[in-house]
């Protein structure tokens, strides 16, 4: 599979859709922006072990759980953003609300760089 976004594509990760009318300097600009490495990790539960997607403005990554993947910052950004919104009450009877993280990951930090193809 050729690489649509340079240094990200892998084994782990692949871009599962790209919208066909994108514009090219958008393209470059994923290409181009900084890397980090990042490991989604397994969790309990019905989607614990399933791939996550994450996408910005149509393009869109697959990454497999629990390996360390490059993805640009944006995306990383994208995953931080990626939270559940509880509901409930406290024991007085007060609304509480509470916002969790949707995956837990570990940011390991800024990828090597890499030079173009």
């Amino acid at each position: 599979m050729k690489e649509l976004i340079s240094g990200v594509e892998s084994e782990n990760v692949k871009v599962v859709k790209a919208p066909p009318d994108a514009p090219e300097n958008w393209m470059e600009a994923l290409r181009k922006e900084p890397k980090r490495i990042v490991r989604i990790n397994k969790q309990e539960g019905h989607e614990g072990t399933d791939d996550v997607k994450i996408g910005i403005n149509g393009y869109v990554l697959q990454i497999k759980r629990g390996f360390d993947v490059v993805i640009g910052e944006s995306f990383l950004q994208n995953l931080k953003d990626c939270r559940y919104v509880l509901y409930g009450k406290d024991d007085n009877a007060n609304d509480v609300i509470v916002e969790v993280p949707r995956f837990s990951f570990e940011d390991k930090g800024p990828a090597p760089e890499q030079k173009a193809a």
